[in-house]
């Protein structure tokens, strides 16, 4: 990674990007040995993100400064809002499980009692249920279980993402 500095505001940039806004130059095969500072492009020393709770915070990368005579990468660290942990949580949930894993996971919630009176209302619910391998969170099938047991979004939710947890 590089940083090209273009009216004294360092941005990242790549080797591919140099190429790309000089084509016009010939350019070696190996690029990496070659002195870009001409093209005010320059080395960009990588540090790792600093330590922060991925659940609740992000590491955003900062605009590179410069640390004697290195351009250096800045990270800073911030608490997610509560939009974002909302929205990761959400991106969690799998659209779809395999129903014995489904199964299971009612199973260890205490659930699937509930599940089997559900389906006991419903004659063509339970046929779909019984020959069913996989069950989609949005399947009419689901929603109906979720309608007649009162459940929110959020219980169900968290039922598929338990889902992940179960080995195979």
């Amino acid at each position: 990674m590089y940083v090209i500095v273009e009216e004294g505001v360092p941005r990242r940039y790549t080797l591919t990007d140099l190429k790309r806004d000089n084509r016009n130059v010939s350019w070696p095969k190996d690029m990496t040995l070659l002195d870009v500072s001409p093209w005010g492009v320059f080395p960009l020393v990588e540090t790792a993100q600093p330590d922060h709770d991925p659940a609740t915070q992000i590491a955003e990368q900062q605009t590179p400064v410069l640390v004697g005579s290195d351009w250096t990468e800045v990270w800073s660290v911030r608490d997610l809002t509560a939009q974002e942990i909302e929205q990761r949580r959400l991106d969690a949930v799998p659209p779809a499980a395999e129903k014995w894993r489904l199964r299971l996971a009612l199973h260890n919630a205490g659930l699937l009692d509930d599940i089997a009176t559900a389906l006991a209302a419903s004659p063509a619910a339970q046929i779909e249920w019984d020959n069913r391998t996989d069950i989609d969170i949005d399947s009419t099938l689901m929603q109906q279980i979720k309608t007649r047991l009162g459940w929110t979004d959020r219980q169900l939710e968290d039922i598929f993402t338990a889902t992940l947890t179960i080995a195979a």
